[in-house]
C-alpha cells in the first residue's frame, strides 16, 4: 500500500477587492522596519482628508498594527500575481513608497502610475544616494542637501527627479511630559547594518563608556533609543544592547525609550548623543547640542562633505574618557550653536509650520495630474501608430 508522505501547506490567500483610491502608500517590511510608516501616518492622514488614499502592505502583523493608528483603508497582498491584479483593477495613478524594499520592484511592475520615493529621513548614509532611486518617476527629498547628495553620487539622472518638500513631520510635533526635572542626554545609536560602508554604530566601541559615564551622573537623565534593527546583524551588537537595555531599566535616572515617536523625543532632549543617522538631521531641527560619534572609516566614507557634523562635537575612543567634562561643557556653552543656524538651513529648508505637509500634498496631486497628461499623450501616439 503506497502511503502519502509529504503534503504541501497551502499558504492562506485573501483576495482583495478593488478600491476606489487612486493613490497608494505601498510598504514592504516587517515590525522591525514599521517605524518608517509610523513617522509618515500623521502627514499620510493629512493627504488623506484632501485625497483618499490606501496602504497596502505585504505583511499581516504590520496590517494589525497599523490599523490601530490610521483610518486609512490598508490592504494586506501576498503574493506578486495578487498585488498586480489588485492594481490593475484599482487604476491607482500614484504609489508612494518609504524605504527602498526588496519587493518594492514588484510593485515597480505596474506602469500606468507614476511611483514616488518618499524615504523615512535623511541622513549622510551610503543608502541615502542609492542607485535604487532612479527606479522611481520622482524622489521627494527634505532640501538642498539631499540635491547635492545624489547630484556627488548618481550619475544618468537628471535633478528634475528630484523634488524638495521639506519635513512635513515638523509640523506634527507632539507635546511630551517629563516625569523628572533632570536635563535629559539621549544616547540614540544606529544599527550595525549589513555591509561595512553602512556601519556607523557606536555601540561596540563606545556604548558601554557612554552609558556607564552618563548614568553615574545623578544630574541628568538618561534616555537610551537603540535602532530598531540593533543586533539583526551582530551577535556582539545584540549581547552589548541588552546588557545597555538592562543597565538603564534599572538605574534611577535612566529610561529606555522605543515607542514614543522620534521627533516627539527629540523636543524634550537637552543634549543628543548620535551616530551617522537622520536623527542628527532631524535634531537640527530644535537647535541643542549634541555629539556625533567618530565611527568613520577613511577608506569607505568621505565626511568632507557632510556639513551636519560642523554641527555636532566628535566623540571617539581619544575623548570619551573626558566625556560627562565634555557633556557639562557643551550644555553650558553650546559650542556649534553659531554654525548650526545654516546648517539647519541647508538640510532642512526654512519652513513655517504647515508649510512643508501643504508642499507634499500639493506635490502629489500635481503628481496625479501629470499622470493623466502622460497617460492620455501616450494613449494618443499608440491610436496614430
Amino acid at each position: 500500500m503506497n502511503q502519502k508522505c509529504f503534503e504541501l501547506v497551502k499558504e492562506e490567500v485573501e483576495v482583495e477587492e478593488p478600491l476606489k483610491e487612486k493613490i497608494a502608500l505601498y510598504f514592504y517590511g516587517g515590525m522591525a522596519e514599521v517605524y518608517q510608516m509610523e513617522q509618515w501616518m500623521k502627514v499620510m492622514n493629512e493627504l488623506h482628508q484632501r485625497e483618499p488614499i490606501c496602504i497596502i502592505v505585504r505583511n499581516k502583523n504590520v496590517r494589525t498594527h497599523l490599523a490601530k493608528i490610521t483610518d486609512i483603508p490598508i490592504r494586506y497582498v501576498n503574493t506578486i500575481n495578487q498585488l498586480l491584479t489588485f492594481y490593475e483593477e484599482s487604476h491607482f495613478k500614484v504609489i508612494l513608497y518609504v524605504n527602498n524594499g526588496m519587493k518594492n520592484f514588484q510593485s515597480l511592475i505596474y506602469h500606468r502610475a507614476l511611483h514616488i520615493h518618499l524615504n523615512h529621513g535623511e541622513s549622510e548614509k551610503s543608502s541615502m544616494h542609492s542607485n535604487q532611486s532612479k527606479a522611481y518617476d520622482y524622489v521627494y527629498v527634505v532640501g538642498d542637501g539631499a540635491y547635492d547628495r545624489y547630484a556627488r553620487h548618481i550619475i544618468n539622472r537628471s535633478r528634475a527627479n528630484y523634488v524638495k518638500i521639506g519635513r512635513p513631520q515638523f509640523d506634527y510635533i507632539g507635546e511630551v511630559v517629563k516625569n523628572f526635572d533632570r536635563k535629559v542626554i539621549l544616547y540614540a545609536p544606529t544599527d550595525e547594518s549589513t555591509h561595512i560602508s553602512m556601519r556607523y554604530t557606536s555601540i561596540e566601541r563606545l556604548g558601554l563608556k557612554i552609558v556607564d559615564t552618563i548614568l553615574a551622573n545623578p544630574n541628568y537623565q538618561l534616555v537610551y533609543r537603540p535602532h530598531p534593527s540593533t543586533g539583526k546583524n551582530s551577535s556582539i551588537v545584540k549581547a552589548i544592547n541588552s546588557e545597555i537595555i538592562e543597565k538603564v531599566k534599572n538605574a534611577e535616572n535612566g529610561c529606555v525609550e522605543k515607542e514614543l515617536d522620534a521627533i516627539d523625543l527629540l523636543s524634550v532632549v537637552d543634549l543628543a548623543i548620535f551616530d551617522n543617522s537622520s536623527l542628527i538631521i532631524d535634531f537640527l531641527n530644535f537647535d541643542r547640542p549634541m555629539f556625533a560619534t567618530d565611527m568613520f572609516i577613511e577608506e569607505y566614507h568621505d565626511t568632507t562633505p557632510f556639513k551636519m557634523l560642523e554641527g555636532c562635537s566628535m566623540l571617539d575612543e581619544k575623548n570619551i574618557d573626558d566625556l560627562m567634562g565634555l557633556i557639562d561643557n557643551e550644555l553650558e556653552q553650546d559650542t556649534r550653536k553659531n554654525e548650526r543656524a545654516e546648517i539647519k538651513k541647508y538640510y532642512l529648508g526654512a519652513y513655517k509650520k504647515g508649510e512643508s505637509t501643504e508642499l507634499f500634498i500639493q506635490k502629489v496631486l500635481d503628481a496625479m495630474d501629470e499622470r493623466d497628461t502622460l497617460l492620455e499623450a501616450k494613449n494618443m501616439l499608440d491610436t496614430i501608430h
